[in-house]
């Protein structure tokens, strides 16, 4: 009987995704409901979903898979009309060499003749990132380019184009039966469940399926958090390799919490940049700490489920439950200034990462490091409350659109 081939745990675990735990979602229901979706020619399509679910990746496969490659441009480039259109003739500038800067509406025109005759859809990834009024301006150019029958799949992490098209009437008529709104497929329980159960089995690890149930719970549905539990779950065991013979390793609830301490607090000293220096702090809490109101809000939503969207009145009646005094509660205006200072904060000092946005008047929670951070660290520190590890279940708030 042959002997296992030995692996170091970085061929296994990781956040590059090693090909020992790399799951194919090509042939995965979810992902076909995609591939039927996306190309269709004369439609925008609004693909939407959480930071890190695979968005641009998918979207990209999918065009492959058709036999397309996409114009693709990012919004993290765009903060008006003209750079929109010098976004697009830069990735097509290859093939219109006669394009020029400034653009004129020449080349508009020849912009979308190439794109029709190329068949090549458009792709803008992080439209959200886009300031509002200069994605209301694309949207009205984009009728242009779906008269043409091109598809453009609009990447956000919510649906912010809908919020837009929803409040205008021209840009309903403009986009009436050519939408769609396709929601990213978040990765399976299944799924994250085999990203461990692959890994352990090939560093001879015999871990109980409840740990890695407990794992795959709080990994929100994100591959990437559930490498890292694994990973940081095998060095925390002293299995730097294969396991040579197998064994099974017994796991208690203090290892898993201190697992999930360690990967929520490696964005730390970043994310404490955000509310650290958001005023004194003038809100006594019941655990006698005191907090700033930027440090209130990220309390307020940090069980909020990703990419549920929380208008600032609900986020007001979730501090009030933190508070000493109900009577320092602070009125509603304000919590709404500082929702977008927090936005704000976060946007200077994240960059293009975005952790938590206000979008159409809602906060979001965008990025899954962000959320465990929330949850492990920051509510910890301040309220003393720890989330349920054996049973831990994500508190949801349903709004009504």
């Amino acid at each position: 009987m042959s002997t296992p081939a030995r692996l170091k745990l970085n061929q296994v675990f990781g956040i590059h995704m090693p090909d020992a735990t790399r799951i194919d979602r090509a042939k995965s229901p979810e992902v076909a409901s995609v591939a039927a979706a996306l190309p269709r020619p004369g439609w925008l399509i609004r693909f939407w979903g959480p930071s890190k679910s695979g968005k641009t990746v998918l979207s990209k496969q999918v065009m492959e898979d058709a036999g397309l490659t996409p114009i693709a441009i990012h919004g993290v480039n765009i903060d008006n009309i003209a750079n929109f259109w010098i976004e697009i003739a830069f990735n097509a500038r290859q093939a219109l060499p006669e394009i020029r800067e400034p653009l004129s509406a020449f080349d508009e025109r020849r912009i979308l003749e190439y794109c029709h005759v190329s068949r090549r859809p458009l792709l803008i990834d992080d439209f959200h990132r886009i300031p509002t009024n200069t994605q209301r301006a694309i949207l009205r150019k984009l009728k242009s380019f779906m008269d043409k029958h091109i598809t453009v799949i609009l990447i956000s992490v919510a649906d912010v184009a809908g919020d837009i098209i929803k409040g205008d009437r021209d840009l309903q008529n403009d986009f009436h039966q050519r939408t769609e709104a396709v929601r990213a497929p978040l990765w399976t329980i299944d799924q994250l469940t085999q990203i461990a159960s692959r890994g352990f089995k090939a560093l001879g690890m015999g871990i109980a399926p409840e740990v890695v149930a407990t794992l795959t719970h709080h990994a929100f549905r994100n591959p990437l958090l559930m490498q890292q539990y694994c990973e940081e779950l095998s060095r925390e065991l002293s299995v730097p390799e294969t396991l040579q013979p197998a064994r099974s390793l017994p796991v208690t609830a203090p290892v898993l919490r201190k697992i999930f301490e360690h990967v929520a607090g490696r964005e730390s000293a970043r994310y404490v940049r955000i509310w650290s220096d958001g005023g004194r702090p003038h809100y006594q809490l019941k655990t006698a700490n005191r907090a700033n109101i930027l440090t209130l809000i990220l309390l307020g939503i940090s069980h909020i489920a990703m990419v549920t969207p929380v208008r600032p009145s609900t986020v007001r009646r979730e501090i009030r439950d933190l508070l000493a005094d109900p009577a320092d509660l602070p009125p509603l205006p304000d919590v709404t200034t500082a929702a977008e200072e927090l936005v704000e904060r976060a946007q200077q000092v994240l960059g293009r990462e975005l952790s938590v946005g206000l979008i159409q008047n809602r906060l979001y929670i965008l990025h899954p490091f962000f959320k465990i951070y929330l949850l492990w660290i920051l509510a910890p520190q301040f309220t003393g409350a720890y989330p349920d590890i054996e049973r831990y279940v994500e508190k949801e708030i349903v709004e009504a659109a």
